[in-house]
């Protein structure tokens, strides 16, 4: 925001259009008439292109996309952390499986407990299995009471 405000001081046309829509006069908020909703649309249209112009700036933009990525990625810290807990909590919470280990087939790759091919292991010879197939992973529930609320602030 001081970024924004400083280049608005620096463009006295886009100034002086905010500064023009802004007046008490021109509020459609306070319009009671069609004369005074005529004259605040019309002031309105007026300082339109000044505006667009100075919200358009090369430096504004990419502002603007700077402060979109850095909240993108801020959310995509918190889903992670809240997807990790909730993993966590359900392999916690998880009894243990009376399913016999996985048996995959050494010429094939085809595990009998998740029906699935597996990948060879390059230049082993070897399939590669996990210890738990993805069938018999437990179901991740999340537990909303545990969470916290996001830190707000600048991103």
């Amino acid at each position: 925001m001081k970024a924004r405000e400083r280049a608005l001081s620096n463009d006295k046309e886009a100034k002086q259009a905010i500064e023009s829509i802004s007046k008490k006069d021109v509020a459609l908020s306070s319009a009671t008439s069609i004369d005074q909703v005529d004259a605040a649309t019309k002031a309105r249209k007026d300082a339109t292109d000044p505006i667009r112009k100075f919200n358009k700036t090369p430096s504004l933009v990419k502002l603007k996309r700077t402060r979109r990525h850095r909240t993108k990625r801020a959310w995509a810290k918190v889903a992670s952390d809240i997807r990790d807990r909730a993993t966590q909590n359900a392999v916690e919470s998880a009894p243990t499986p009376e399913t016999p280990p996985p048996k995959t087939d050494p010429v094939t790759g085809y595990c009998e407990n998740c029906h699935e091919y597996e990948s060879e292991k390059v230049g082993s010879g070897k399939f590669h299995h996990p210890e738990t197939c993805v069938k018999q992973k437990p179901e991740v529930r999340l537990d909303v009471s545990e969470m916290q609320a996001p830190v707000s602030g600048p991103v």
